[in-house]
């Protein structure tokens, strides 16, 4: 009777194997598509995370001269700017740099001059810092320095898009994301100092 169980008992082992192996394929495959699910997610957010709910009125003429270097000393940021677009309701943005979303008025025109970047050290993460009367040097693409003054720091939902429309006197907005998982835009209006 003993033979007969250690023969049972040697049987069910390689099933007992199988079972555990398959189990724990199961559990690898199933965490593993739980890491890709949330990493996609988590990209798809990163591309919405800096826009607005909708879009603001678009020009339809490309500019010749574009920023190309944002400097705000009192708060040590001195980073590139790229040229942007809104594509498919998205804003496109930049991991290394600032973005300037080329649908909006230029330094020296009058229009709103809307950029924007990620709340990342190296990037915009010192704007929460900003206060009312620093200044703000954009370069462009001419070599010309445009100086600005802060007149406007606002927390907005990313409903708010009268801050990003067009306007009729030059301005310039700069915004990143603030609060609770970014659900909020940090807004900082700077009006030129020359005019």
């Amino acid at each position: 009777m003993s033979r007969k169980l250690k023969r049972s008992g040697r049987n069910s082992s390689p099933k007992r194997s199988r079972q555990h192996i398959s189990l724990i394929t199961f559990i690898l495959v199933f965490t593993g598509a739980i890491l890709i699910g949330l990493s996609l997610l988590w990209q798809y957010h990163q591309a919405r995370i800096l826009s607005f709910n909708n879009i603001p009125q678009q020009s339809v003429l490309t500019p010749v001269v574009i920023p190309n270097q944002l400097t705000i000393p009192d708060l040590q940021i001195d980073i590139p700017i790229v040229s942007a677009h809104i594509v498919d309701g998205i804003w496109e943005t930049s991991h290394a740099s600032v973005s300037f979303l080329a649908q909006s008025a230029t330094p020296g025109e009058s229009g709103n001059i809307v950029m924007y970047g990620h709340n990342k050290v190296g990037i915009l993460a010192n704007l929460k810092k900003a206060k009312m009367g620093q200044t703000i040097y954009i370069t462009t693409s001419d070599r010309l320095l445009h100086t600005y003054q802060i007149q406007e720091i606002i927390t907005v939902n990313p409903d708010q898009i009268e801050l990003v429309q067009p306007t009729t006197t030059e301005i310039l907005t700069i915004y990143t994301c603030t609060g609770f998982l970014d659900s909020k835009r940090l807004v900082i209006k700077a009006r030129p100092t020359d005019k």
